[in-house]
């Protein structure tokens, strides 16, 4: 006899959790996981219309069909425990992940726009013409907007997530051990699925915020080489010339005054004369 078809993938579902020990059937596969933008929003509005949960609605599963009194037993239940510490894990390494990325983003955001900067100013000094403005315009518009993109995704993710542990005293209004395990199994088993999907969906948002990064990264290295290239095809700007003219009138008038002086001594019947040479003083008058 043939084996039966093996059943398409639910939605929202990782193929390779149908080998995992752990299987359900869930009544609500996907859940509702909001876009990034839509939480963005939601970030916006006041306590009175903001969505509780920003949104997120979180699927429900129907205990698993294994979950036996057979398989009430403690190996059991520590399975389950683990798998649901691994999913919880996950969620934790994927909010890492999205914090290291959102810094990384930050700081090349603040490196485009210095290099925005340094090209609009260096267009405007030398007067380049429309095609290079609007080319490198684009180009510098596109980084920072795929570095802002990413930056806004990476914060994104360390938002609440949709988690449910255990309640013990579900378990203790059980009659016998046996069902007291069984229903801590069925409830580990529904908070490690709810973890997982929480955990996937904050993984695929980490990487969407990556790939805008690396988008970014590589439109920012064409703009400091498209930079680098503006600055030796073009020649400083020579300072504008300054013509002052300075009038200065200078009037000049000299005195030259002559003085003879005549002194006539009586010595021994001689006449002395003594003349003195002619002496000028130039005055200058402003």
């Amino acid at each position: 006899m043939a084996d039966p078809p093996t059943p398409a993938p639910i939605s929202g579902e990782d193929p390779a959790s149908r080998d995992q020990p752990i299987t359900s059937t869930p009544t609500n596969p996907d859940g509702y996981w909001p876009p990034w933008y839509e939480k963005f929003r939601n970030d916006w509005r006041t306590k009175e219309k903001a969505v509780s949960n920003d949104g997120l609605k979180g699927p429900i599963f129907e205990p698993p069909d294994w979950l036996t009194p057979k398989a009430s037993n403690e190996t059991i239940l520590e399975a389950t425990r683990r798998r649901h510490q691994q999913a919880e894990d996950r969620i934790e390494k994927a909010e890492q992940r999205a914090a290291r990325l959102a810094q990384t983003a930050m700081t090349l955001l603040a490196l485009s726009f210095v290099a925005s900067g340094f090209i609009a100013n260096r267009l405007r000094v030398t007067q380049a013409n429309l095609v290079v403005w609007a080319a490198l315009v684009v180009l510098m518009g596109a980084t920072i907007v795929c570095i802002a993109l990413s930056a806004i995704q990476a914060v994104g993710i360390d938002r609440v997530s949709l988690v449910e542990p255990p309640k013990p005293g579900e378990a203790a209004k059980q009659d016998t051990k046996e069902e007291q395990t069984g229903n801590l199994i069925g409830q580990e088993f529904h908070a490690a699925r709810l973890a997982n999907w929480t955990g996937r969906k904050k993984v695929n948002e980490f990487l969407q915020a990556r790939a805008w990064l690396t988008r970014g990264v590589t439109l920012l290295i064409a703009t400091g080489i498209a930079a680098a290239i503006l600055w030796m095809t073009t020649d400083d700007p020579k300072p504008a010339t300054t013509t002052t003219s300075t009038s200065t009138s200078t009037s000049t008038s000299t005195s030259t005054s002559t003085s003879t002086t005549t002194l006539t001594s009586t010595t021994t019947g001689s006449t002395t004369v003594v003349t003195s040479a002619p002496s000028s003083a130039p005055t200058t008058r402003p």
